[in-house]
């Protein structure tokens, strides 16, 4: 992957936004190369069962038996990981912990797309606050990591959470949806284990992959 510095195993790919040919060819062509893909409700409908390395992106907030349900026929088609609202109620996460040691749980506290202001339309409190009560949670149920911007991974530094970073552009990429974002190596360097990327990369390796 020549536009790279850094090792693509730590590289995500989001395949969010792509259509049924594309997410296939793309999943086919970089499988044995990067660390994993970010599918949504949509793509991962798009892949074989057992098809490596999942992220499964639900970001799943309801009741404990449904959020349970979920993860469990997740787990029988042989998801790697999926995401979940940090803001459920702790049932929720009571009702998670048996499968903790059967699939990556990871924890969505606070998107790359809210600005520094979103948290007090939410909570009334700070990012610090969200980010102090859902490490917390995750820590006792036994997740393995969580999602958070570059711009949050100073509140992880006392975790042992594994970090994965959505949020991240090339220096000559737009920011598009994002509104706090960093480089991959910025991130990285700043402590991140993984970096989420899609249209970055998309755009710069599509004429590899594209079906024709």
């Amino acid at each position: 992957m020549d536009y790279l510095t850094f090792d693509p195993k730590k590289l995500i790919i989001s395949m969010d936004g792509m259509n049924m040919a594309t997410t296939v060819a793309c999943h086919q062509h970089f499988k044995d190369t990067v660390g994993g893909f970010k599918v949504n409700h949509v793509s991962f409908n798009h892949l074989h069962t057992g098809s490596p390395n999942l992220m499964v992106d639900y970001k799943l907030y309801d009741i404990p038996n449904t959020v349970a349900d979920v993860v469990n026929y997740l787990i029988t088609m042989k998801a790697d990981s999926v995401t979940i609202n940090t803001n459920n109620s702790q049932s929720v996460f009571e009702a998670l912990a048996p499968y903790a040691d059967k699939i990556k749980l990871l924890g969505v506290t606070y998107l790359t797309s809210w600005t520094h202001n979103e948290s007090y339309w939410i909570h009334n409190k700070g990012i610090g606050y969200m980010f102090e009560r859902s490490i917390d949670l995750m820590r006792r149920y036994g997740f393995y990591g969580a999602l958070c911007s570059p711009l949050d991974l100073h509140y992880f530094n006392d975790s042992n959470l594994k970090r994965l970073c959505p949020g991240v552009r090339f220096e000559d990429d737009m920011a598009g949806d994002q509104k706090r974002f960093a480089t991959p190596n910025r991130a990285l360097d700043d402590g991140a284990d993984y970096v989420i990327m899609g249209r970055p990369i998309i755009q710069r390796y599509k004429d590899e992959f594209q079906p024709r």
